[in-house]
């Protein structure tokens, strides 16, 4: 098993989310070797940026455009469309939604006290970094590139 931060890797409860099309997914529907949960609210300045960084991310593209990795963009705080505005800013090759069932706001799936926030899991659903930067993250990823 492979973890970041320790010997020990913490198993990621696996969550609903739904997309722009009104479709209700599930995180564990992708079976790449990684997926890079980014956690975000559509008005913050912070994480705008920080869906650049990963879009601007030569690994990350490398890793999508070779099937190994999934970027799962998940909207919070949300009360009307303005996640989908904001989503369809994305690369089409991001995996967009909603916490439409509140189980990242109010459940026990990930520990995060702000917006942006990362994710990086395996394939397992096994979380390998969190509350880490994405430099972090880009950098273990370029190593298993």
């Amino acid at each position: 098993m492979l973890c970041a931060l320790s010997a020990l890797c913490a198993k990621a409860v696996d969550f609903s989310f739904r997309d722009a099309e009104g479709n209700n997914l599930v995180a564990s529907g992708y079976a790449t070797d990684y997926r890079l949960v980014f956690v975000y609210n559509s008005g913050c300045d912070l994480c705008s940026k920080a869906a650049q960084q990963i879009e601007e991310s030569s690994t990350v593209s490398f890793l999508i455009e070779n099937n190994r990795l999934t970027v799962i963009s998940i909207a919070l705080f949300e009360v009307d469309d303005a996640w989908m505005r904001k989503a369809a800013t994305f690369p089409q090759s991001w995996v967009n939604g909603v916490d439409a069932f509140d189980e990242i706001i109010e459940g026990e799936v990930f520990d995060f006290e702000t917006v942006p926030a990362y994710y990086l899991l395996d394939r397992n659903g096994d979380v390998i970094f969190q509350n880490v930067s994405f430099t972090a993250m880009d950098d273990f990823l370029g190593q298993r590139r």
